[in-house]
């Protein structure tokens, strides 16, 4: 009996989650930037690395919230440590555009080159692209992180 009636919560729980990012899907959609972040934010605190992303997005471009480079930060991190390449890929974007950080190339590079062997294409081309901003001693240390980081199962990579 216990089975079954955990066994209800879960598809319970599972259902309200689902509904829950399925509502803020379409607040975005219709442009509704606020209610999608209201909707994404529990999700997002529960460890969601798909409703990180998109939270943070939203703090990037300020749609629905002010715009807060350093809340986009945090939200992109907690996704990209959990493999999340989008979040990756815009954690190299904010490097490499100063946002909310020094620009910083070899995190830029970091960041996308962990993106692109989640297979992100556009990572690997914009990886290549900060490649070549970078001395060789640089591209050994952000090689040398990408290895490091790999290791401690992205933990600790920023």
């Amino acid at each position: 009996m216990k089975r079954i009636l955990l066994a209800g919560i879960l598809s319970l729980t599972q259902s309200v989650w689902a509904g829950a990012w399925e509502d803020a899907g379409a607040a975005y959609q219709r442009g509704d930037y606020t209610a999608a972040a209201n909707l994404m934010r529990p999700l997002a605190v529960k460890g969601d690395a798909n409703a990180q992303t998109n939270l943070a997005g939203l703090y990037h471009d300020g749609q629905g919230v002010t715009q807060d480079f350093a809340e986009a930060l945090k939200w992109y991190r907690l996704a990209a440590v959990q493999g999340a390449p989008k979040a990756q890929s815009n954690l190299g974007f904010m490097y490499a555009n100063g946002e909310g950080v020094p620009v910083d190339y070899v995190k830029a590079h970091l960041w996308w080159n962990l993106a692109a062997m989640s297979g992100d294409t556009d990572a690997a081309k914009n990886r290549d692209l900060a490649g070549e901003q970078l001395t060789p001693a640089q591209m050994d240390e952000a090689a040398k992180l990408a290895q490091a980081c790999l290791a401690k199962e992205l933990k600790g990579c920023d």
